[in-house]
């Protein structure tokens, strides 16, 4: 686990070769805010997924739905409560577990742009 103190730290750690699975950023983290660091990350990181959670204290429906919007993968709301952050977790392993069979196997991932537009 590695911790940053602020966006452009968190930007900078996501953006590299060596890019972590999964990601949990804070909404209002300083410097870059969650919400542009997950925009950043989709835009413009092309090695393996980076499965993204928001931490926010937003709980209103457009504030979730800016978050996946930016490219969150799941959203999750403050006080956090571990086991809240253990489901997330046994999900994201479930999911990225699949992923890598399925890219494994020759399955080309439908990209999440196309998933979005059918909804």
């Amino acid at each position: 686990m590695v911790v940053t103190r602020d966006g452009n730290e968190a930007w900078l750690l996501l953006s590299i070769k060596e890019t972590p699975q999964l990601a949990i950023l804070d909404w209002m983290m300083p410097s870059i805010d969650g919400v542009e660091v997950c925009r950043k990350v989709r835009n413009e990181v092309h090695a393996s997924y980076i499965y993204l959670f928001l931490l926010s204290c937003q709980q209103l429906d457009e504030d979730l739905v800016t978050g996946m919007e930016a490219g969150a993968d799941d959203y999750i709301t403050k006080p956090l409560k571990i086991n809240e952050l253990r489901r997330c977790y046994y999900i994201t392993f479930t999911i990225l577990r699949s992923l890598v069979l399925s890219w494994t196997n020759g399955v080309i991932p439908v990209s999440m742009e196309k998933v979005a537009m059918k909804i």
